[in-house]
């Protein structure tokens, strides 16, 4: 649960710094900074995001919870 809070508050914190990041540079520095520190900023995150390895795996037979429930699946979500 703390995952998704952490996530949603990220995310408001981008949405709202972002862009006036972007128009900070664009207008102070030079008028490409913006973009340019946008695209810098987006390749870094997703070169991050695409070296995390997947976590998820699907529960088996002898995992426990595995049939019964849908909410008590496998314990591979650590």
């Amino acid at each position: 649960m703390h995952t998704y809070a952490l996530e949603s508050v990220l995310d408001e914190v981008v949405y709202v710094v972002g862009p006036a990041l972007a128009i900070t540079l664009s207008t102070s520095a030079c008028s490409a900074a913006g973009p340019l520190t946008a695209a810098v900023l987006l390749t870094v995150g997703v070169l991050l995001f695409t070296g995390v390895r997947n976590r998820r795996c699907t529960p088996g037979r002898n995992a426990p919870g595995a049939g019964r429930y849908a909410s008590r699946g496998s314990a591979c979500w650590r």
